[in-house]
């Protein structure tokens, strides 16, 4: 690429979401080409962040132009001036308007290139309401608001290398955030700090404290409500500006009343209401901004807006007393009920109810088809029409409460009575929905997959499949059925028990692994299958789920790797006194038959554990107690279920001679090892990632010598000798608070009956139909890059024999016989059912 083509329209590197896109101006570039060292590439790593976007605030209003003008000047002349402390904390209570300066502050200060990035913590939206995506949302703003910073955070993502996906939070903030500003005379927004959970803000706000001495011209702006942990950490940063909402102040009152009249100009235009009434309802809205706003958003979507504003300021009822009694007024008014406490439609505040519980208790926004879809209704458009001045449909279509202090009214048993209910209840709802979307929705081979020779993601086209064969609300069925069971009550347990057990029996369990498969989400629901058996009292239904969670633990390579596997390659070789072989053998009949070497039981945790192929160096529990790893001297890491005694997934491989120590973090997430290889590897616990831990990270580990070296894991040195690598072994870690896949190419291939197999002493051997089969590390049995099964670590031993079978027999473990004559494969899979 010549130079004049790379610096056409002033080159730009475009980072598209979903919603929007950030536009990355390359300066640097112009410079790098004139200076004859241009390497275009870096700029690429950008694209390894993950922003969110929703986190900008761009659904934020922003203040009115004349309101809110004395701290405003106050925060802008603080932010002006280098001699003023760096933070500042804007609170007050819940609706005074905090947000909207910070977006109307967020708007000057990107306009006069002040601005580094914002950050809006929002409840609505799960992924906002925690510390995860913050270093990258704000490392993709600076990158597009500080163009010139844009090297700086290359060089951050590149010291964090592969894993910056599961980098710790601290590491990311250092060298994605701070390094990058440390010169810079920029300001950070934070809005609704309070909408992080509890624990996360803790640790963004010590963290972000704790940096400021390393960036002397930065500037944060903060606002949140005065919580208790919030005050103890930022009271001495305190805006000493008048409070938003006192309405004794000349200013809030002013600032309210141009706001309502604002507001309410098109209705005054029109003739709907007069000045007098304006005025006289901006007087009863207690200079409380969120109160006005949803009085104005009342009165406007009414198709009668004097009668509703008479209704409104109607000394008798005192909606606008406090926020809590307008969204009381709301509620009564949607369900058209009369003083006498009764409803015109009788299903209207059932209807109502129950939609409210599916938006607040959903683990994601939901747009109002798939609400529909999981309560098994048609209301939900006309709920959300009605209450149009308290819920949102946002751009997306999903739909969310406009403010958090609505949640709060419906979880207020003293506020918000007929209308209020429990969470733990609104939570049964949606399992009860979930379940009974799954029942309806699932199906066998539900998308529609050719070929059993390939794994999901070298099916070309299968994320296009996903979304077209599986719907949103299967797919939030599927993922989120067994978080609202273990957040409902244990009434709402037992009244579903039997729709429960109905699931659980025959092949339900099996299309629900499809769907799991296909999401990624078979490590989650392992998480949730540990807790879920202990919430439901009949005995029956625990053991059912303990079955299926054996049956994914055994399985989970094939289960999560490959659809058609689920049936083809795990039902021969599950336990033959598993419920799920017992009801399910008999409908997918045309699969292999294990003869000899099949288990009658689940295994029970074994005194000996069988899965390495070296001594064992290592073990070490999870902080949860769920979860063994251990270090081998086959060079390999293996993580465990400490309940079953079976391997979760495939070995974590990368280190070069025997695994001496092994340790979980505090946190669980990460496992760091040492290696006689002189090397200390840091692997996510999730995804079996390697990588290395951030600064505020340190590993303690001993060398065979008469030392104990503390490394930093960060910047990979120990801190004894920080410019000479480790010479000797290393044989003890502990790291302090920090399935192996192998691709295949594809293939459409079809053989339906594999009549005999042989093995011999060796990786490769001959079959009928199929040339050069080979036994991979991790179980697949593999033909010019097809996968033909999978089998399990204790079959993969065996003896010769006519329609047989025979594995090279390694081992003291048992024998393997299959048979494979009614086998089907390849573009036949799916005739393995009857």
């Amino acid at each position: 690429m010549d130079n004049d083509h790379i610096l056409v329209n002033n080159t730009r590197y475009c980072l598209y979401f979903p919603q929007r896109k950030l536009t990355v101006q390359v300066h640097e570039a112009t410079r790098r080409i004139e200076e004859g060292v241009t390497n275009i590439g870096d700029i690429t790593y950008i694209t390894k962040l993950f922003p969110l976007p929703s986190a900008t605030g761009a659904d934020h209003n922003t203040c009115l132009p004349g309101t809110r003008t004395g701290v405003l000047d106050y925060i802008r002349r603080w932010a002006d001036h280098q001699d003023t402390v760096q933070v500042c904390w804007l609170t007050d209570v819940a609706g005074a308007g905090k947000s909207t300066i910070a977006k109307k502050l967020s708007g000057e200060w990107r306009s006069k290139g002040r601005l580094g990035a914002c950050f809006f913590f929002d409840k609505n939206r799960p992924d906002a309401t925690n510390k995860q995506a913050f270093c990258d949302t704000i490392a993709a703003q600076l990158a597009n608001n500080q163009p010139q910073l844009l090297p700086l955070i290359i060089e951050g993502i590149q010291a964090i290398g592969p894993v910056l996906s599961v980098c710790p939070f601290e590491e990311k903030l250092q060298k994605l955030v701070i390094r990058p500003v440390k010169d810079a005379a920029v300001v950070l927004v934070i809005d609704a700090l309070d909408e992080c959970d509890e624990r996360d803000r803790d640790i963004l706000l010590r963290n972000l404290l704790r940096s400021l001495t390393q960036a002397i011209r930065l500037k944060i702006l903060i606002t949140s409500r005065p919580e208790k942990d919030i005050t103890e950490l930022l009271g001495s940063y305190r805006s000493p500006t008048d409070s938003l909402h006192d309405v004794e102040l000349k200013s809030n009152r002013d600032d309210i009343a141009m706001f309502v009249k604002h507001q309410m100009e098109r209705l005054v235009q029109s003739g709907d209401l007069t000045v007098e009434e304006v005025t006289q309802l901006a007087n009863r809205v207690n200079c409380l901004f969120i109160l006005a706003s949803t009085a104005c958003k009342v009165i406007q979507k009414s198709l009668s807006p004097r009668s509703r504003l008479q209704d409104l300021m109607d000394p008798k009822r005192n909606s606008l007393g406090d926020i809590n009694r307008l969204y009381l007024a709301i509620l009564t008014k949607a369900c058209q009920i009369d003083q006498d406490g009764q409803s015109t439609d009788s299903e209207a505040p059932k209807e109502m109810i129950e939609v409210l519980q599916a938006i607040l208790a959903a683990a994601t926004p939901l747009s109002i088809s798939t609400i529909d879809a999981l309560l098994g209704s048609k209301s939900t458009g006309r709920v959300v029409e009605f209450l149009s001045s308290v819920l949102n449909v946002r751009n997306d279509g999903t739909v969310v409460i406009l403010h958090p202090t609505f949640r709060e009214f419906l979880e207020d048993r003293r506020t918000a009575r007929p209308f209020h209910f429990e969470i733990t209840d609104a939570h049964g709802l949606m399992a009860k929905g979930c379940l009974a979307t799954m029942k309806r929705e699932l199906r066998f081979n539900i998308c529609r997959l050719e070929s059993s020779f390939m794994r999901n993601k070298d099916v070309p086209d299968f994320n296009e499949r996903v979304s077209k064969y599986i719907p949103e609300q299967l797919q939030y069925g599927c993922t989120h059925w067994l978080d609202h069971v273990t957040k409902s009550s244990p009434r709402s347990h037992e009244n579903d028990r039997t729709a429960a057990l109905e699931f659980v029996e025959g092949r339900l369990p099996l299309y629900w692994m499809e769907v799991l498969s296909a999401l990624g989400k078979i490590p989650k629901i392992l998480r949730d299958l540990q807790e879920v058996g202990s919430w439901y009292s009949e005995k029956k239904l625990k053991d059912k789920f303990k079955d299926i969670k054996q049956f994914l633990v055994a399985f989970s390579t094939p289960v999560s790797e490959s659809i058609p596997h689920i049936y083809i390659s795990t039902i021969p070789f599950a336990a033959r006194k598993s419920y799920i072989r017992q009801e399910v053998r008999g409908l997918f009949p045309k699969t292999m038959s294990v003869i000899i070497g099949y288990s009658k039981n689940w295994p029970e945790p074994p005194q000996e554990w069988q899965g390495h192929t070296g001594s064992v160096k290592s073990v070490a529990f999870s902080p949860d107690g769920r979860r063994i790893v251990s270090g081998s001297e086959d060079n390999t890491v293996r993580l465990w279920d400490a309940e079953a005694g079976q391997p979760l997934g495939e070995p974590l491989r990368g280190h070069t001679h025997y695994v001496q120590s092994v340790s979980f973090s505090p946190d669980g997430r990460r496992i760091v090892s040492g290696s006689l290889d002189k090397t200390i590897r840091v692997w996510d616990a999730e995804t079996g990632y390697a990588g290395y831990v951030g600064d505020n990270h340190r590993v303690v580990f001993g060398l065979n010598t008469d030392t104990i070296r503390l490394w930093s894991a960060g910047i990979r040195h120990t801190s004894e000798e920080q410019s000479h690598p480790n010479t000797h072994m290393v044989s003890t870690t502990t790291l302090n608070n920090a399935p192996d896949q192998i691709p295949l190419s594809q293939s459409n291939e079809s053989h339906n009956l594999i009549h005999s197999l042989h093995f011999p002493p060796g990786p490769h051997f001959a079959s009928p139909g199929f040339d050069d089969c080979k036994l991979l590390q991790d179980g697949w049995v593999s033909s010019s890059n097809r996968l033909l099964y999978w089998v399990p670590p204790n079959n993969r031993h065996g003896l010769q024999s006519s329609h047989i079978l025979t594995f090279p027999t390694t081992s003291h473990l048992r024998s393997t016989w299959i048979d494979f004559s009614n086998f089907c494969c390849g573009t036949d899979w799916t005739k393995c059912r009857e």
